[in-house]
């Protein structure tokens, strides 16, 4: 009885800034490759955190990334302070053109960037102590932004929740200047206490040596609580084999 239509909105793609000028300025980098490919597809090129650079570095970049990827729609964002969020969503759902623009991928080297960068899932559970949370979770933020700077390692991402009685930390690195945050909120809805610490990371470096460095920061920032890992994994992805290809836009 009804029709239902799913119409499909540009496609957005967020850039990193720093990210974003290494490929311009072509530093080599085999991970580069993958975030390259996901600016060849993107109808929208969405530029963060455009609150930390300044204007003639931002009006720079914004213009170098319009003459690199002349098809799509070059925008800023602060998602922090929310500049340029609203004229983001306008242009999203004004029905505009989506998936317009098809990148040519070279499996071998998409595989070479996947296998560059480690991945790690890990999840503590701990005693309830009369510590200070709080400052173990910025202690570990800390030690894994020095471990990981001391290491050279670009990192993707390193996100962590550490749960306590009725409160939690957010923390997150990643490869920006200006990249540590550490949000405090409340507990768990359902009013029960959950001592966990759950970490996820993705940088590039193996899986090896990512859960020596995540597993060392654990153990030097919650030295004083008593914690058991109920669940570390590590993986470096596979090659991706697509079964079918789009070769043209209708």
């Amino acid at each position: 009885k009804y029709n239902s239509w799913v119409v499909p909105s540009p496609m957005t793609v967020v850039a990193d800034p720093e990210r974003l000028r290494g490929i311009l300025d072509k530093v080599p980098s085999k991970a580069a490759y993958i975030t390259e490919k996901q600016f060849d597809e993107a109808d929208i090129i969405l530029i963060n955190k455009i609150d930390v650079l300044d204007d003639k570095y931002a009006e720079e970049l914004i213009a170098r990334t319009k003459e690199r990827w002349p098809k799509a729609k070059v925008m800023s964002v602060s998602a922090k302070e929310g500049t340029g969020v609203e004229a983001w969503l306008e242009e999203v759902l004004s029905g505009g053109s989506a998936g317009s623009n098809l990148a040519t991928v070279d499996y071998d080297v998409y595989a070479d960037g996947e296998a560059a960068y480690g991945w790690l899932n890990a999840t503590y559970s701990f005693e309830k102590t009369d510590t200070d949370l709080g400052k173990d979770a910025g202690e570990l933020l800390e030690i894994l932004d020095s471990e990981f700077s001391k290491a050279g390692v670009v990192i993707g991402h390193v996100k962590f929740l550490l749960r306590g009685d009725d409160r939690q930390w957010l923390g997150n690195l990643t490869g920006m200047a200006d990249h540590k945050t550490l949000r405090e909120t409340a507990g768990a809805a359902d009013g029960q206490a959950k001592y966990t610490l759950t970490v996820n990371a993705r940088a590039e470096i193996g899986p090896k040596a990512l859960q020596d460095i995540t597993i060392d920061a654990i153990d030097k920032s919650m030295s004083d609580c008593v914690f058991t890992a109920t669940d570390i994994r590590t993986l470096i992805p596979g090659r991706p084999n697509p079964t079918y290809h789009y070769d043209k836009v209708i």
